[in-house]
């Protein structure tokens, strides 16, 4: 086989390329997208719940400080309110994401592992089971 000429490799050059032959990015993948939007979405709900419950907070020791109710037991009860909210709220979010690696079928059907929640685009991206390598069988 010999070598095209310097006019044959223009003339390769310009054929127009076959749309099936690009190579598309990952970024425009609808699943990547799907799963990055609900996973946004996610996190712009949960953002939303823990302002309104701190903020319900703040208006209820507002209120306890306006009619000059105080109280040491008053003090612990908002304290242990405001941990257990935002205790709550990661809570929340975590098993909101793990259900969506689950409704998208990134858990492993040979070993079960299920990906972190830090982890969910890059199983989505790899196609793969992050602990023995099988295939995932996306949905």
């Amino acid at each position: 086989m010999s070598k095209p000429t310097f006019r044959e490799q223009v003339a390769m050059h310009r054929e127009k390329p076959n749309p099936d032959d690009r190579e598309t990015d990952i970024a425009d993948d609808p699943l990547l997208k799907a799963i990055r939007g609900e996973l946004h979405a996610i996190n712009k709900r949960s953002d939303a719940k823990l302002l309104i419950a701190i903020a319900l907070n703040l208006a209820v020791v507002m209120l306890f400080a306006q009619l000059h109710i105080k109280s040491m037991w008053f003090d612990l009860s908002e304290a242990a309110m405001v941990v257990t909210i935002i205790g709550g709220t990661i809570y929340s979010v975590v098993r909101q994401k793990q259900y969506v690696a689950v409704r998208h079928g990134l858990v492993c059907s040979v070993c079960g592992y299920r990906p972190g929640v830090t982890m969910i685009l890059s199983a989505a991206t790899t196609q793969r089971c992050r602990k023995c390598g099988s295939p995932l069988p996306i949905v």
